[in-house]
């Protein structure tokens, strides 16, 4: 069905569901019944969160006694419209989120035309919509469950929680503790971070970041800065430890980065290729984005080629699909400059290895602290972020730009000198 077609279609169904709800029919009532409700409780605790009813929504069916050109069949159609502020990477950002039902023959060109002349707002886009249709879809036997169905959850589980001991002292396995305890931190802080969109009383929670204690999450980003730690620290180590085993050579340095670059990207783009085609399938609901899936129409036009180059904190930020994958950016990155401080290092330069690592951090700390007196009013964690819809973004400036995040990585292969410089030979398992 064409645009015009569809909209013809949608504004004839609109006018027989007005006629209908002016007329007490039931199932005209049970849609505009469904829609989120101006004031709802909680305001004053920050709910802008006016989902209304979306079973009612899609259980509202309208059946013509005489099925004609212009008066078919259509059921409700679910929808989240953010009229304040537009969603990116598949979350809803702060602001006003109002359910809406239309009949199922409406667009989303049609709905942001309904949506504009009903907020008598003109800046409302398709990327304040998201919309779910009559139900979730079941995958069938195609190659994708097909491919599911290889997972083997009893096998994997028995592999997590198998304990094997190695008699290996030149293994350093105390990291794998820094990497559990580091990993349980992001996830608590992220859990919390994510409902934070979808919470009815977020005031109450921006009271909390004042408590000490709190802390602990609303700082938890900083948990992320010991991976990089790490991830500096093995590549000192594994450098140096293959420079012992061959001479330094331009062919050593191409697979020291096909290498990385190998390891890395397949399971990056399968990842990515999930969260693109299947993750509207995964549920459905409310403020599940079930026709779309969380990444934006920007990803699915930049995200792809930015993932693959690797340079999507730099390029196209606003499109960047996987949020998360900002950390993958950022260590690709840090691992393609790290030769600059490792080569001086193993030929025997070792102060000037010092040196450039020092500059490296001292290039962290200083863009911070650049940023920060440029912008004296950033919010300074990612929970206030999120509610700072109007200053500048400390998630774009701060937390994912490689020139602010480069500190932790310098520090890890600083560490790494120090480590080797004392006269250890120890084999890190990676």
């Amino acid at each position: 069905m064409s645009n015009s077609n569809a909209t013809t279609q949608c504004e004839q169904d609109f006018l027989i569901l007005v006629e209908a709800a002016l007329s007490r029919d039931l199932w005209a009532l049970k849609l505009f019944d469904s829609w989120g409700k101006p004031l709802p409780s909680g305001v004053l605790k920050g709910n802008m969160l006016w989902t209304g009813n979306y079973d009612e929504c899609l259980d509202s069916l309208y059946q013509p006694a005489n099925k004609t050109f212009l008066s078919q069949p259509f059921v409700g159609q679910y929808c989240t419209l953010s009229p304040s502020e537009t969603i990116s990477q598949g979350m809803i950002s702060s602001g006003l989120t109002l359910g809406i039902c239309v009949p199922s023959s409406c667009d989303r060109q049609s709905i942001v035309r309904l949506a504009r002349n009903l907020f008598k707002k003109d800046n409302i886009t398709e990327n304040n919509l998201l919309c779910s249709n009559d139900g979730a879809t079941l995958l069938s036997a195609t190659p994708q469950s097909i491919f599911i169905a290889q997972f083997s959850a009893i096998r994997t589980l028995r592999r997590i929680f198998t304990m094997e001991k190695k008699n290996d002292d030149n293994s350093l396995a105390f990291i794998h503790g820094l990497r559990v305890l580091s990993l349980f931190w992001v996830i608590f802080g992220h859990s919390i971070l994510f409902n934070l969109f979808y919470t009815n009383n977020i005031i109450d929670v921006l009271s909390w970041s004042h408590n000490i204690a709190f802390q602990l999450i609303s700082n938890g980003v900083l948990s992320v800065d010991t991976f990089f730690v790490i991830s500096g620290y093995l590549t000192a180590i594994i450098f140096v430890r293959e420079i012992t085993k061959e001479k330094l050579s331009f062919r050593f340095l191409i697979r020291y980065y096909i290498h990385r670059y190998i390891r890395l990207t397949p399971t990056f783009l399968l990842v990515l290729l999930v969260s693109i085609n299947l993750t509207a399938y995964f549920g459905r609901g409310p403020i599940y984005p079930s026709i779309q899936g969380f990444e934006s129409e920007g990803c699915r036009q930049h995200g792809w080629w930015t993932a693959i180059l690797y340079v999507g904190n730099l390029v196209h930020v606003d499109d960047m699909c996987l949020g998360v994958s900002w950390y993958l950016y950022n260590d690709m990155q840090f691992h393609w400059i790290a030769p600059l401080a490792l080569i001086p290092f193993v030929i025997g330069r070792k102060s000037i290895g010092y040196f450039i690592t020092t500059i490296y951090i001292l290039i962290g700390i200083g863009s911070i602290v650049g940023i920060l007196l440029y912008y004296p009013n950033m919010s300074l964690n990612l929970f206030a972020d999120a509610t700072n819809v109007n200053g500048p973004s400390f998630f774009s400036k701060i937390y994912i730009a490689p020139w602010c995040r480069i500190s932790a990585y310098a520090i890890g292969l600083l560490t790494g000198f120090i480590f080797i410089n004392t006269g250890h030979s120890y084999r890190s398992n990676t």
